[in-house]
């Protein structure tokens, strides 16, 4: 049986449920772009630190001269008309020595032979190396560290290395990695060495490499270190040593010869930056996850004052319905059986056989 009725379906797609629709829409659409922003490794740098900044330099430093961190060609050919300038080494009558820089000045002439932009330690340089690592591990720490100066910036150290060869200066930064070195034979008798990566303020994300004879107590020198250490460094700027990355490219970092890492109290972390702006991050998500759950807990309210408004409203029989089905004759259900029955018997009675 079908009723006709005169009332039309209410608009599902009125004005209310399009702007729903689009803020649900905006919400997938902002879900998705989150989750392209989060598949980028350079936006987790923040948490994690750039790849490779432990052990390699990753750019310029902002506000001065541009480095450059190739390591150079040992068998480049000048061209026609070119003509290389190259600083002469510093004469060991042009520093004068102090009384409190008695015992720890650097030996210049053996330092004459030192090249920068080269891998590693030369076989021409290892003699100068061993002898102001020597020299480091034989000095009382506390001369070492009143004859350091800390009057330079990392670019200066870069682009003036002939400058700064073998004087002492002392770094304060963090220590991003601690390992074990393999000592080559030597006169000096030097049987142990570690090797740290240390970055600072002014180096940015470009490392200083520093080789000592002694490291503190409780840090592992097994290359395992996961937190950055505040650290202070005393020793002899040797050169611009070059290495290669794990993923094979060559960079130049300032190498420095001293005693000891000495560790700072404070506060570790992989860099102040970065924990300074790990608040903010947290408070914007768990802002944007407050937001998408009161959306979602207005969506669903107003899908029940929908349900109850509308739905109901739709299912119910109207009272044209119900007035037609009250004015239809209705049967008494046992008085059809008996009907039904008496026919039944009628039909079943034996025919009448006296005629």
């Amino acid at each position: 049986m079908r009723f006709r009725t005169t009332k039309t379906p209410p608009p599902y797609l009125n004005r209310r449920d399009q702007l729903r629709m689009l803020a649900m829409v905006g919400s997938l659409s902002l879900v998705v772009v989150a989750a392209i922003l989060a598949g980028r490794p350079e936006n987790w740098y923040w948490l994690t630190g750039k790849p490779g900044q432990k052990d390699a330099p990753t750019g310029d430093v902002s506000g001065h001269d541009v480095v450059d961190h190739r390591v150079a060609s040992r068998h480049d050919e000048l061209g026609p008309g070119v003509v290389r300038v190259v600083p002469a080494p510093q004469s060991p009558d042009d520093v004068t020595e102090s009384p409190a820089t008695e015992g720890v000045q650097a030996d210049l002439e053996k330092l004459s032979s030192v090249e920068d932009n080269t891998i590693g330690v030369l076989p021409g340089e290892r003699d100068a190396y061993y002898n102001l690592l020597d020299k480091a591990a034989k000095s009382r720490a506390g001369v070492l560290a009143r004859n350091g100066t800390s009057e330079f910036t990392y670019t200066v150290l870069m682009l003036e290395s002939e400058r700064y060869r073998g004087r002492l200066l002392t770094l304060d930064g963090t220590l991003h990695r601690l390992s074990k070195l393999e000592v080559g034979e030597n006169e000096y008798g030097i049987s142990e060495l570690y090797e740290g990566w240390i970055l600072t303020v002014d180096s940015g994300n470009d490392p200083y490499r520093v080789v000592v004879s002694e490291v503190p107590e409780g840090l592992p020198a097994d290359g395992s270190l996961n937190t950055s250490v505040r650290v202070r460094m005393t020793g002899y700027f040797f050169k611009r040593f070059g290495y290669m990355t794990q993923d094979h490219r060559l960079y130049t970092a300032p190498l420095l010869l001293g005693k000891r890492i000495r560790r700072v109290p404070g506060r570790s972390s992989a860099s102040d930056d970065d924990v300074g702006l790990t608040p903010y991050i947290a408070g914007f998500a768990l802002l944007l996850a407050a937001m998408i759950g009161t959306m979602l807990w207005r969506f669903s309210c107003s899908d029940r004052r929908f349900q109850k408004r509308h739905l109901q409203r739709l299912t119910e029989a109207s009272s044209e319905a119900i007035s037609a089905i009250n004015d239809l004759p209705t049967t008494d259900v046992n008085e059809m059986f008996r009907q039904m029955e008496q026919a039944s018997e009628s039909d079943e009675s034996p025919p009448d056989v006296s005629a």
